[in-house]
């Protein structure tokens, strides 16, 4: 697949030239050496979600064209996200090279050029991905992309040190902030309009996320009786769903001790099968 391959290609072009950085970085203890390490290995796991992120479309067919977007809406934001971090850690190991000396400096400044035209062709993938699938998405994607622009301004003004460059970058801010709230306001008009659909589609996944929980029960009942455990699973069967879904403190309480009654039981079974290989062994003897 076409985004499959480029994200490979970035996987392989961010790591270019190590080699290169480990010989003119030849303290271990290397600060900037440490902080090049972690942004690139940010850097590739980012890539990698985001590359199953936006190659598995999980979309109920079924749903009417709004939810659909609605769903997609969300999927692009999240998307975004992971774009907007590899470009913040873009933003940080360009300020890394930039306060590097030497033949350091070249190798870190030729590798954040890298990096930076790969964020670029991340976003464009993104970009493609989600062209064209209505105006939720649309809204909620260029929101995104407004925080993750505020989100560097705020970073780099605090490396800033001209006051010239400090002025235009608050006026910026300014700027983004005001289309940032035009975005959440097209995306509150969009859901207001379309209330109806979204609380009956949210009914359907509290209903459905409610069966999940009812299977959880069952589980907790069945590995009790299996145990042996009949006044606890009979305790556990009397509780609400809600009561003992992922999370909460009862759910813990009668894990721990499924858990540790089962742990018992292999440990029985092992000691069991111990000593009858020792009894036959006697018997031979």
């Amino acid at each position: 697949m076409k985004n499959l391959k480029t994200f490979s290609d970035f996987n392989s072009r961010v790591t270019e030239n190590d080699l290169a950085i480990d010989t003119v970085v030849t303290t271990a203890n290397d600060p900037i050496r440490s902080d090049v390490d972690t942004i690139i290995n940010s850097l590739e796991t980012l890539a990698n979600e985001l590359s199953e992120d936006i190659e598995h479309d999980d979309i109920d067919e079924g749903a009417g064209d709004f939810i659909k977007s609605w769903f997609i809406s969300k999927k692009a934001a999240k998307a975004q996200k992971k774009i907007n971090k590899i470009k913040m850690n873009s933003a940080d190991l360009e300020f890394a090279a930039m306060n590097a000396e030497g033949d350091k400096k070249k190798v870190l400044m030729d590798k954040s050029d890298a990096v930076k035209q790969q964020a670029i062709e991340l976003q464009n993938l993104v970009d493609d991905k989600f062209a064209g699938k209505g105006k939720m998405v649309d809204a909620r994607m260029q929101k995104e992309k407004i925080k993750g622009q505020l989100e560097i301004i705020k970073r780099t003004s605090g490396m800033e040190d001209d006051p010239g460059k400090k002025s235009d970058l608050r006026t910026k801010m300014g700027e983004l902030n005001n289309k940032y709230a035009e975005e959440q306001q097209a995306i509150k008009d969009l859901e207001d309009k379309n209330k109806e659909a979204i609380d009956a589609e949210r009914k359907r996944l509290q209903k459905d996320q409610e069966s999940s929980q009812a299977e959880v029960s069952d589980s907790l009942v069945t590995r009790a009786n299996a145990l042996g455990l009949n006044e606890l699973a009979s305790e556990i069967e009397s509780k609400l769903d809600w009561q003992i879904i992922e999370g909460t403190v009862l759910r813990a309480k009668y894990e721990k001790v499924i858990a540790k009654a089962e742990a018992d039981m292999v440990l029985n079974e092992s000691r069991y099968q111990i000593n009858s290989v020792k009894d036959a062994f006697t018997r031979l003897m």
